[in-house]
Formats: structure tokens, C-alpha cells, sequence
């Protein structure tokens, strides 16, 4: 494991890893698990060393031995403000892990519904909303819980062919 890794994971490092950036250190070293400094830095919610990190030029598309990236563990974790930053340095949003899971069905999985919008608005397959029936909220249109209230409803309209409605059900 490289030390800019194990830098770029532990909180509130933002200046050790720009010091390290600009002694040279590699971008998109990776550990034994394949994770880069920007996988470990998403996973453990440091925006300030993302933002470092994409400056410097990290692979946004980076996958771990689980093809999973970091919009999938920022999606899977509701962490818009890191989604926002991964999409802009083009982050491939339908990417999917070795279980077929993209960042939408994680983010519908878990309820994170203004992180669907954000998906829906730049792009994502909205087919993948119906194909998962996750824990906790879900947001199904077609597939209705049975049993269970709905807490609200939403809407997202990107153009005349991508509209996205659907119901939050209440968390188990």
C-alpha cells in the first residue's frame, strides 16, 4: 500500500496530500485491493482531498477489484456534494459492479433521492429504477410495496423522454 493512500484516506489530510501531489507522488497509486488515493478518499468521505485529488488529475473511472468506483461508494453513501464532483470530472454514471449494481440502483437502494435526480438530470439509464427492489426506501413506481405507506412522490423531468416519477415508501 503506498503512503499517498493510506494519506488520502484518514480525514482532514487535504494538506498532506497536497504536499504529497506536489512532491510527485502518483495520482492513481492503488493498494493491494486496487483501491486508488481517490477511491479510499471517496469511500471515507473527504470532499476537500476528492476535489484534490480530480485537480491533480486522478482517474474518476477508477475501479476496485469489485469494479466498483467512486461514484458508487459516494451514490451508495448519499453523498451529493462528492457525486456532483465525480460527474463533473465524468465519472461514467451507468458504470456497474461485479454484481451489476450502478450508482443509481445504490442510490435508490439506500433513498438517496436527490442523488437520483442528479443522475437522472446528467444522463442515467432510468430503466435501472425498476429493476432493483432494495432495503430500506425504495423508489418504485411499478413495483409497489405492499403494506406499506407512501411517504411522498417525485419527479424528474430532463427532456420529453427521460421523466422519472416514483413514490418513497416508508423505510422498513
Amino acid at each position: 500500500m503506498s503512503w499517498f493512500g493510506n494519506a488520502s484516506a484518514a480525514q482532514s489530510f487535504t494538506n498532506t496530500v497536497e504536499m504529497l501531489l506536489r512532491a510527485g507522488a502518483d495520482v492513481n497509486a492503488v493498494n493491494k485491493e486496487h483501491r486508488s488515493s481517490l477511491l479510499l478518499a471517496t469511500m471515507h468521505g473527504n470532499t476537500d482531498v476528492v476535489k484534490a485529488l480530480l485537480q491533480a488529475g486522478a482517474d474518476a473511472n477508477h475501479a476496485d477489484r469489485r469494479q466498483r468506483t467512486s461514484l458508487i461508494y459516494a451514490s451508495e453513501t448519499g453523498r451529493k456534494e462528492m457525486v456532483r464532483l465525480l460527474l463533473d470530472a465524468g465519472c461514467n454514471v451507468n458504470a456497474a459492479d461485479e454484481n451489476q449494481m450502478t450508482s443509481l440502483m445504490l442510490a435508490n437502494r439506500y433513498g438517496h433521492h436527490k442523488i437520483i435526480e442528479l443522475f437522472v438530470e446528467t444522463g442515467a439509464d432510468k430503466n435501472q429504477l425498476t429493476s432493483v427492489v432494495g432495503r430500506g426506501k425504495m423508489f418504485l413506481e411499478k413495483s409497489p410495496v405492499k403494506g406499506k405507506k407512501v411517504n411522498e412522490t417525485f419527479k424528474v423531468t430532463k427532456s420529453e423522454e427521460q421523466t422519472v416519477t416514483g413514490k418513497v415508501y416508508e423505510s422498513n
